[in-house]
C-alpha cells in the first residue's frame, strides 16, 4: 500500500502543479483611458488547482485564469455582470456543488481600475466544504496580492469590446 501512495504522490503533485498558472509574474497593463480597466485573478492554493477557472462578461467568454494567475479586460463605461464558471471535468461530476456559478456586478466608468479576485475561505479538508467566493477587492490589498499572480491571456475569441 505504501509503495502504491509513493509512487501516486510524485504524480498528483505533478498534474496539481501543471495546472498552475505559469505566465510572466504581474505588470500593469497600460492605463484604461476612455474605458475602464477589470483585473480578474485567482489566488493561488490547491483547490480544484486541476481545473482553470472560467470566466465570462455579460456572457461573452472572456477565457479561463488557472490558480495563481490573472487576466485582464478593458471595458466601456456601464453594467457588468461577470460570471465564472467550471468546466466539465471530474472533479466537477464528483462535486455538484461545483455546477454553482459566481456571480458578481460590477457598474464602471471611465479611467477606473477594477480588481476581481476568486478565492476560497478553504474551511473543512472535503472540495464539497470549500465556500468559493468572487468579489471585488479594494486597489490597496489587490495590488499586494495581485503581484505575485502570473499572467493568463484571453480567449482568442475575446469579444473586441474587450480587447486593449
Amino acid at each position: 500500500m505504501f509503495r502504491k501512495l509513493a509512487r501516486a504522490t510524485p504524480a498528483a503533485a505533478f498534474l496539481l502543479m501543471g495546472c498552475m498558472a505559469h505566465g510572466t509574474v504581474f505588470t500593469e497593463a497600460g492605463p484604461p483611458r476612455e474605458r475602464a480597466l477589470i483585473y480578474i485573478y485567482r489566488m493561488p492554493n490547491y483547490a480544484m488547482s486541476a481545473d482553470a477557472a472560467g470566466f465570462s462578461i455579460n456572457g461573452s467568454r472572456i477565457g479561463t485564469v488557472a490558480a495563481g494567475g490573472y487576466t485582464y479586460v478593458y471595458a466601456a463605461p456601464g453594467h457588468y455582470d461577470i460570471k465564472q464558471f467550471w468546466s466539465y471535468g471530474v472533479l466537477t461530476m464528483m462535486t455538484p456543488k461545483m455546477w454553482d456559478d459566481l456571480n458578481i456586478a460590477l457598474d464602471v466608468k471611465a479611467g477606473e481600475t477594477h480588481y476581481v479576485r476568486m478565492g476560497t475561505d478553504m474551511e473543512g479538508g472535503a472540495i464539497d466544504t470549500y465556500h468559493w467566493r468572487v468579489s471585488e477587492v479594494p486597489a490597496a490589498q489587490a495590488q499586494i496580492e495581485i503581484g505575485k499572480e502570473k499572467f493568463e491571456p484571453q480567449d482568442k475569441d475575446l469579444p473586441a469590446e474587450f480587447k486593449p
